[in-house]
């Protein structure tokens, strides 16, 4: 799940990126023909000076297959990235500030869940997300400097097990990452949140609720491209 959340986000700020005018149309529809899914952005900013995008209420929703409401709501998101490795073809993100208020995982008669189909093609979502630049030329993606992840609520519904339904609060506030550039910088900044929301899950009594919710991400992730750099540093709060 965590792996799918990165590759809307770089889809997102993609799209961003390859247009003059009308950004945050571009990108909800670039978000919807990839995921299937009904995107929304209420504020969208791009500061030319500072080489950054700031989104306020980035809403994805679940088709109708799945309740119609939302998947994942963002109050924030916030990048910084390189403008001079931009005109090298290279999308690098300085700074990303990720806020999400809400992740619904629903599950529905016969067992699929929403999470399913994005986990299945993270592959196609990457490849569409990044294609082209201004030039038409290809975009590598070089990776994070620096994350900053706040994760407040995991729902989980299913129309197959209603006795299963839950809402729980993940705890996780200003996690914070360096150098998250290869494979395994993004596997270990992804345990880290996954292990620190199972705490939060185990203090309420709740743990097994958490692994049916990553149990289909893990089951469906691939791995992004290797790209050398330094091993991901979870470091604390300022």
């Amino acid at each position: 799940m965590i792996f799918g959340i990165v590759a809307i986000i770089v889809l997102v700020v993609a799209a961003v990126l390859s247009v003059d005018t009308i950004a945050r149309k571009v990108a909800e529809r670039r978000v919807r023909a990839e995921t299937g899914m009904e995107a929304t952005i209420e504020n969208f900013r791009i500061g030319f000076a500072s080489s950054s995008v700031h989104i306020q209420n980035f809403v994805l929703k679940n088709t109708a297959e799945f309740g119609g409401g939302p998947f994942v709501e963002m109050p924030e998101l916030y990048v910084e990235y390189d403008r001079n490795a931009l005109r090298s073809g290279i999308l690098r993100l300085k700074v990303v500030r990720i806020n999400v208020a809400s992740i619904h995982v629903v599950e529905n008669k016969d067992g699929r869940r929403n999470v399913d189909g994005l986990q299945q093609q993270p592959g196609k979502i990457k490849q569409a997300g990044i294609s082209t630049n201004k030039t038409g030329s290809p975009l590598i993606f070089a990776g994070v400097d620096k994350l900053d992840v706040t994760l407040r609520t995991a729902k989980f519904t299913s129309y197959r097990a209603p006795d299963q339904n839950m809402e729980q609060d993940l705890g996780i506030r200003d996690e914070r990452f360096n150098n998250l550039k290869t494979d395994m910088d993004f596997q270990t900044a992804a345990a880290v949140l996954a292990l620190k929301a199972g705490a939060n899950f185990l203090f309420a009594g709740d743990l097994k609720n958490l692994g049916m919710i990553f149990k289909s991400s893990s089951k469906h992730a691939k791995k992004p491209k290797r790209i050398a750099g330094d091993p991901a540093t979870p470091v604390g709060k300022n």
